[in-house]
């Protein structure tokens, strides 16, 4: 009777172990499934802006710009972009400038940040905002102090210090399809010091209006 009881303890311990297995491999399946599906359905939202549907737009990416090495803020990278795209309006012939805030929507749906912006192509960024082309900025600027030295008259002849930023600036303006092939890529740098940061812009839209989408 003893040895019945064991081998039916026996017997109901390797079922509950069998179950345990069977109900994780079967979780672990389901995991993969909806891992594979959601894959499968971000590369379907992505193929259905085809390339016949891109055909003939244009978007501007927020500008990247770095000031003394630090990449600054998202408000002076959509400032910059707002600008160029006022800049192009009318400009660009038959190609359809898409509008800033419908680009930076898709781009914050995405989940492209200023922090992981580099980790994608020009070609999945024309994939992403479903265009032809993308304009890219990038305006690396350098800061130094300037100290000038007034004597006053008014204060006996006395020397007076005063201390002012003058930038250095250089601005890189490329246009690339969404087959990855460079349209334009030049940059440009001012011969003498800016007096504004946002001086920089200058020299873009330099680049912009010598480009080959901007039209008179």
């Amino acid at each position: 009777l003893n040895k019945m009881k064991k081998f039916y303890k026996l017997a109901i311990l390797f079922i509950f172990i069998h179950l345990q297995s069977s109900f994780a491999s079967f979780n672990e399946a389901l995991f993969v499934k909806d891992l594979q599906w959601t894959q499968n359905s971000k590369k379907i939202e992505l193929d259905t802006i085809s390339a016949v549907e891109r055909k003939g737009k244009i978007a501007i990416l927020p500008f990247r710009i770095i000031i003394d090495k630090i990449v600054a803020s998202d408000e002076e990278a959509i400032k910059g972009q707002t600008s160029a795209n006022e800049l192009l309006q009318g400009h660009i012939g038959e190609l359809v400038l898409q509008d800033v805030s419908v680009t930076n929507s898709k781009l914050f749906k995405a989940g492209i940040t200023q922090a992981n912006f580099k980790g994608y192509t020009s070609k999945e960024f024309c994939e992403i905002l479903g265009v032809e082309f993308v304009v890219q900025v990038l305006a690396e600027i350098t800061s130094k102090d300037v100290a000038t030295v007034n004597s006053s008259s008014t204060n006996g002849g006395n020397k007076r210090t005063t201390y002012s930023k003058t930038y250095d600036a250089k601005s890189q303006v490329s246009i690339i399809n969404d087959q990855g092939e460079s349209v334009f890529n030049d940059t440009r740098k001012p011969f003498f010091m800016l007096n504004e940061v946002g001086s920089y812009f200058a020299s873009v839209a330099y680049l912009l209006k010598r480009s080959p989408i901007y039209k008179q």
